[in-house]
């Protein structure tokens, strides 16, 4: 899902690069509007790259306590 977002990102900061690319030809409100946009989304950047690395810190801490399982026998093939 993150990596759906991710995307999403992309495709919203490729959007605005367009748009800040024809800066000369836009009113002030909507330069105004297309920065506030681009706030928006370095803050969802941050956020996401938050939940990315909390999944990942999770996911390490979840393989190292199978691989210890798996070490001292007490897997769930141990108990059977």
């Amino acid at each position: 899902m993150v990596v759906r977002l991710y995307r999403a990102l992309d495709q919203k900061m490729c959007i605005l690069e367009e748009r800040f690319a024809m800066a000369e030809k836009m009113e002030p409100t909507d330069i105004e509007r297309t920065a506030r946009t681009l706030n928006l989304l370095v803050r969802l950047f941050d956020k996401l790259t938050e939940i990315d690395d909390r999944v990942r810190t999770t996911n390490k801490r979840n393989e190292s306590g199978r691989d210890a399982d798996n070490r001292t026998g007490k897997g769930d093939d141990a108990e059977r």
